[in-house]
């Protein structure tokens, strides 16, 4: 009797550790936390079963429950989340001892004083466990979870196999704990795919946030710059009636200045679109920054409400990557000309078109394109195009690649088109 309460004790410890680690909560002793041991203890002094019945320490389980939503977490679904870790990562800790127990014993069951040393391993494994542990294994694991599914699936299924052979018969509580064993794994097994997910896209919009602001700040220093470009220009065009004494001279070559003047400022009316400003600043600044590199750019954008059919940062990305692509391909080609449309084709539909020059390429060689590090540049590179079929195919977007003739010229154009209904 002394041995089973340590060992419940030890065990609701574990629990409670657990819950307070994964929370990332300082842990607080009141009434509430020691009640629902309590119970569990006094059942035991009036119980002489060895076992305790599956239903009572659900009723455990559940004042655990409440106790986490009360005391420790402020949501349901925070507290879902911490009591479905604590359950698994305690669970999967005994039954990792329970194995290498009964693996050096050659015996069928685990003694209470077995399962008091693995409680209190537990406990001190949790104590003593530091956050960036969790990082460093997560990212290990996450390389290579295919693999540790299969494995623990398959030891499950391995130990109900050895159970009924050694017993010939698999009794209620086992079928209960098999049950709960596979249908934990299975929801753990969901949450880590799930999460994965989430911070991959967490990942993705930081990211793109980040380039949100490059281009806030690119934009705004290039209009306190135009800014005070337009000041001097408007003092030189004041002066020229100073230097210039011909009437006909001086209307000549005031048009000639003002001629010069809109063709540096051909970007300004990007700025002038009724656009995100967000989407502006970052076609701006991608215009400016092919403009460096001698590459033209011929743009023909429509007011369109892209929030409709996309997530704005996912559309930036497409244009980003596309973008990118079209200035990477011409930077060692004579002619250097990209034409970037984004228009209205009909009263729910609007469509991005990023072309460049370029050589013709048959249906063959443009099939390849989106194939996971294919590029005509070299061998590991083409994901970009990758991330644009998987972002068109999560937002239904039809995408085209194909040869297309503007002003004589052969162009490589990508075409995506948007449902906005």
């Amino acid at each position: 009797m002394v041995s089973k309460t340590i060992e419940l004790m030890l065990e609701y410890i574990s629990f409670i550790l657990c819950i307070y680690k994964i929370s990332k909560k300082t842990i607080k002793i009141n009434v509430w936390m020691i009640l629902p041991f309590f119970m569990e203890w006094i059942y035991v002094l009036g119980s002489t079963e060895v076992i305790i019945p599956i239903g009572y320490k659900i009723i455990i389980f559940c004042g655990l429950f409440l106790y986490t939503r009360i005391k420790v977490v402020d949501t349901w679904n925070k507290t879902i989340n911490v009591c479905g870790m604590m359950l698994i990562v305690v669970m999967a800790l005994q039954l990792l001892q329970f194995y290498i127990f009964k693996f050096f014993s050659q015996r069928l069951f685990i003694t209470p004083y077995e399962e008091i040393i693995a409680n209190i391993n537990i406990c001190l494994l949790i104590v003593l466990w530091k956050e960036k542990y969790s990082s460093a294994i997560i990212k290990k694991l996450n390389e290579i979870k295919g693999v540790i599914i299969a494995v623990v699936f398959l030891l499950v299924l391995v130990r109900i196999l050895y159970l009924f052979s050694q017993n010939s018969f698999i009794d209620f509580e086992i079928a209960i704990q098999f049950l709960a064993e596979t249908v934990g794994l299975s929801v753990a097994c969901i949450l880590w795919f799930s999460a994965e997910n989430e911070k991959n896209h967490k990942a993705r919009e930081v990211q793109m946030y980040e380039l949100y602001n490059r281009a806030f700040e690119e934009t705004i220093m290039t209009i306190r710059t135009r800014q005070h470009e337009f000041e001097n220009h408007i003092n030189a065009i004041k002066c020229l009636q100073y230097t210039i004494v011909n009437h006909e001279e001086l209307l000549l070559e005031q048009e000639r200045y003002c001629e010069k003047i809109l063709q540096e400022n051909k970007l300004n009316g990007l700025l002038k679109l009724n656009l995100e400003p967000v989407l502006i600043g970052f076609l701006y600044s991608k215009i400016k920054t092919a403009e460096e590199k001698g590459i033209e750019t011929k743009y023909e954008l429509q007011p369109i409400d892209i929030k409709d059919a996309i997530t704005i940062y996912e559309f930036i990305e497409l244009i980003g990557i596309l973008f990118d692509n079209a200035v990477e391909a011409l930077e060692e080609r004579e002619s250097k000309i990209i034409i970037l449309k984004l228009l209205m084709e009909d009263e729910k539909a609007f469509s991005l078109e990023i072309a460049n020059i370029s050589p013709f390429y048959s249906n063959n060689e443009i099939e390849k394109f989106c194939s996971y590090g294919y590029s005509t540049k070299g061998e590991k590179r083409g994901i970009g195009l990758q991330r644009v079929k998987e972002i068109t195919q999560k937002y239904n977007v039809i995408y085209h690649i194909q040869n297309c003739t503007y002003n004589g010229n052969n162009y490589l154009s990508f075409k995506l088109s948007f449902n906005q209904a």
